[in-house]
C-alpha cells in the first residue's frame, strides 16, 4: 500500500515538468504520423470536400480555412494531427491540473496515441479526427469546470460542444450532459448557477446560429435535406411492423419498397445468432440508403410533387417510425447492442453467418448479386469492440455510483461525477446514432477520449475505496493519500 500511494501521489517539481512531458508526447505523436500520406478520400469525404446539402457546415468551413491558409487540402492531414496531438496534451493537463496524479493524467493520453484507429483518422477527409479532439477540448473543460466551477470554464467547454455539434450532427446528443453535471454538482456551485447556465447556453446557441446562416448562406435554400431521413426511410422498409401511412400514394410507395426488401426483413429475423442479425441489419440498411433500383420510384413521386428525393425520404421516414415506435426502438437497440456481439464474436458464431448467407436466396437489395461472404472483423475492429464494450459496462457502474450519492442528497465525488457525465455521453451519442442511422465501428471508435477519462477517474475512485477499507482494517498499512479529488 506505501509503494502505491508512492506511486501515485507525485512530487511538487511534477507541477512545472509535467506540461514539458505532454509536450514531448504531443510532439512524439506528430513526429511518428507526420508521413502519413496525403489527404485520402472515402466514399463521404468528397460530400465534405463539395459541401453537399446534407451536411452540417462545420468540417467543410475547416475544410475551406485550410485550403485558404496552406492553397491545398493535402494539408489537413498534418493540421489534424497537430489539432489532436494539442487536444490529446490538453486532456493530460486538465486530469492532472484537477486531480494531481501523474498515472492517472497520463494513461487516457497514451492510449489515445497508441490508438490505431484514432491515428487512422488524421489522414481522411472525414470528421472523426476533428470530433475526438473537440470531446478531449470539452471533456478536459468539464473537468477543469467540475473541480472549479468559473463560468470561462463552462463557456470553453459549451463553445467545445456546439462545434462538435456543428462538425457532427449526433453531437446534439452531448446536449444531455449539461443538466445532469449542474445537478451533480449543485452545491459546489453555489451562487454561480445562472453565470454557469448562461455560460453554457450562449456559446452552443451561438455555434447553431452561426452554423445555420453558413449553410443557408452557402446554398441559398430554404429547404434543407437531412441524412437522418435518408436512415429513417431504410428502417421504414426494413422494420417489422407494415407502417400504415393515411397518403395513398406514399403507401403505395412503401407497400412497393417493403415488397422488394421482404427477403431481407425474413434474412434478419431468422439470422441463426446475435452476431448474425446485427451484421445483416447493418449491411440490408446501409445498402437501402442507396438503394438504385428503387429510387427511379422515389424520383417519380417527388417529380408529381414538386419536390425532391429527400422530402419524399422525410414523408415516408418520419411518421412511420413515430407510429411504430417500439419497432424502431427495437431498430435501434439492435444497432446499439449489437456492439457486445460484434466484440466478442466467435469463430462458431462467425462461422454459422457464413453457412446462413451461403444457403440463403439472392435479396433484391443486392444488385449485382447476393454477396455470400460475412464480413470479416479484422482484429483492430475486435479490439476497438472489445474496448468499447468493455468501456461502456464500467462507464455505466460510473454512472450508478454517482446517482446513488446524489439520490441520498449527498455532495457527488467530482471523479464519480465526471465518470457520470462522460458515461451519459456516450450512450446518448450511441443511442441517437443507433435511432437515426447505423452504428459503425468509426462511430464508436469516436467515443475513445470520454472512455478513457471515465475509465481513469472510475480506477482512481476504486482504489481510494480499496485504500481507505484497508486503512481501517489495517491501520499499520495506512498510506498518505494520492489526493484524488474527491467531493472536497
Amino acid at each position: 500500500m506505501q509503494l502505491s500511494a508512492k506511486f501515485l501521489s507525485r512530487p511538487k517539481s511534477l507541477d512545472t515538468l509535467f506540461p514539458w512531458i505532454l509536450a514531448m508526447l504531443a510532439v512524439g505523436y506528430v513526429a511518428l504520423h507526420w508521413s502519413n500520406p496525403l489527404a485520402e478520400l472515402l466514399g463521404d469525404g468528397h460530400t465534405y470536400l463539395n459541401f453537399a446539402p446534407f451536411r452540417t457546415a462545420g468540417y467543410p468551413v475547416f475544410l475551406d480555412l485550410v485550403e485558404v491558409a496552406f492553397g491545398s487540402v493535402n494539408a489537413v492531414p498534418k493540421i489534424q494531427l497537430v489539432i489532436a496531438a494539442t487536444a490529446f496534451a490538453f486532456l493530460g493537463w486538465s486530469l492532472y491540473r484537477a486531480f494531481r496524479s501523474t498515472l492517472f493524467a497520463l494513461s487516457p493520453v497514451v492510449v489515445l496515441m497508441l490508438h490505431p484507429q484514432v491515428s487512422y483518422w488524421h489522414s481522411h477527409i472525414m470528421t472523426e479526427s476533428i470530433f475526438i479532439s473537440l470531446l478531449c477540448g470539452l471533456v478536459g473543460f468539464i473537468i477543469v469546470t467540475a473541480h472549479h466551477p468559473t463560468w470561462r470554464w463552462t463557456a470553453a467547454a459549451a463553445l467545445a460542444c456546439g462545434l462538435a455539434i456543428m462538425v457532427r450532427p449526433a453531437g446534439i446528443s452531448l446536449l444531455i450532459i449539461w443538466p445532469f453535471l449542474l445537478w451533480f454538482l449543485w452545491r459546489r456551485c453555489d451562487g454561480k448557477r445562472i453565470a454557469l447556465a448562461a455560460a453554457v447556453i450562449v456559446p452552443i446557441a451561438f455555434c447553431l446560429i452561426a452554423e445555420t446562416l453558413i449553410w443557408h448562406g452557402y446554398h441559398e435554400s430554404e429547404s434543407r435535406p437531412s441524412l437522418a431521413d435518408r436512415h429513417l426511410f431504410a428502417k421504414a422498409m426494413l422494420i417489422e411492423s407494415a407502417p400504415v401511412l393515411s397518403d395513398p400514394e406514399l403507401a403505395r410507395l412503401v407497400a412497393l419498397g417493403r415488397g422488394m426488401a421482404a427477403p431481407a426483413r425474413v434474412m434478419i429475423a431468422n439470422a441463426p445468432n446475435s452476431y448474425a442479425r446485427t451484421n445483416l441489419l447493418y449491411r440490408f440498411e446501409a445498402r437501402a440508403q442507396y438503394w438504385d433500383e428503387f429510387y427511379p420510384e422515389i424520383d417519380a413521386v417527388a417529380g408529381q410533387r414538386g419536390t425532391n428525393r429527400y422530402e419524399v425520404f422525410a414523408q415516408v421516414g418520419r411518421p412511420t417510425m413515430l407510429r411504430a415506435p417500439l419497432a424502431w426502438i427495437g431498430n435501434a437497440l439492435t444497432h446499439y447492442l449489437g456492439i457486445w456481439p460484434r466484440a466478442f464474436v466467435t469463430p462458431v458464431a462467425y462461422e454459422e453467418l457464413q453457412a446462413y448467407l451461403e444457403n440463403a436466396d439472392p435479396n433484391p437489395l443486392e444488385p449485382s448479386g447476393f454477396s455470400r461472404s460475412a464480413d470479416p472483423v479484422s482484429p483492430m475492429q475486435r479490439t476497438s469492440s472489445r474496448l468499447m464494450a468493455l468501456g461502456l459496462t464500467l462507464s455505466t457502474l460510473a454512472m450508478g455510483l454517482a446517482m446513488w450519492q446524489r439520490l441520498r442528497r449527498k455532495d457527488v465525488d467530482v471523479r464519480l461525477a465526471i465518470a457520470a457525465v462522460c458515461c451519459l455521453a456516450i450512450h446518448a451519442h450511441l443511442l441517437t446514432t443507433g435511432l437515426f442511422g447505423i452504428i459503425a465501428t468509426r462511430y464508436a471508435v469516436a467515443m475513445a477520449p470520454l472512455l478513457g477519462v471515465c475509465g481513469v477517474l472510475l480506477a482512481s475512485w476504486v482504489i481510494e475505496q480499496v485504500r481507505g477499507l484497508a486503512a481501517r482494517r489495517f491501520p499499520a498499512l495506512a498510506a498518505p493519500s494520492a489526493g484524488g479529488g474527491g467531493s472536497e
